[in-house]
């Protein structure tokens, strides 16, 4: 699942993360929270957002912060490797 979350009020944007984070943590455990910075991500042919489990909890909650500054050069591969996270149901992902 792939949730994005967008617009110019950072506040708002912030309230409905926690909303949604809080959601997660009620069910899950914390330890499969990860949190990512697509600017500092520099080689995508071997990042996975599905790459590790643990041993704790099947699912698996990421956030993807700044994914509006990806390259359009990267463009194909952010898609692909968004594309295996919509597939997997165990997997909660938060632009």
């Amino acid at each position: 699942m792939i949730i994005f979350l967008y617009g110019k009020d950072s506040y708002r944007r912030q309230q409905k993360f926690r909303e949604i984070f809080g959601e997660y943590r009620k069910k899950h455990s914390a330890f499969a929270v990860e949190e990512w910075d697509v600017e500092y991500i520099s080689d995508l042919q071997n990042f996975s957002l599905l790459n590790e489990r643990t041993l704790f909890d099947v699912f698996k909650f990421v956030v993807l912060k700044n994914f509006s500054s990806i390259e359009k050069a990267n463009e194909k591969k952010w898609a692909s490797i968004l594309n295996a996270a919509v597939s997997d149901a165990t997997t909660i992902c938060v632009l």
